[in-house]
């Protein structure tokens, strides 16, 4: 997919769009940790990045919203096959 056509999709500008840092501050957790979960396919991400530069990854506050009710809802019902406690 283009970006253009990504860009229209996500609402025609990168204003309603995180970055890293900005999405890290919204979970709570550490830039590194995101970064991760990115890298292992465990959050939803935009890829705008293109061709051989460097990852650039871009959220949308409404998908997290939606992916933590769900992984909430699935903690609550015991079906968190992949949380790990410290």
């Amino acid at each position: 997919m283009r970006l253009s056509q990504l860009l229209k999709e996500c609402g025609k500008n990168m204003d309603n769009l995180l970055t890293m840092k900005e999405t890290a501050s919204y979970l709570r957790i550490h830039p590194m940790t995101l970064f991760r979960l990115c890298r292992l396919n465990k959050i939803p991400f935009i890829n705008i990045s293109s061709g051989n530069i460097q990852a650039r990854y871009r959220f949308k506050k409404e998908v997290l919203d939606k992916w933590m009710e769900n992984k909430l809802s699935d903690f609550r019902q015991g079906e968190l096959s992949d949380y790990k406690p410290n």
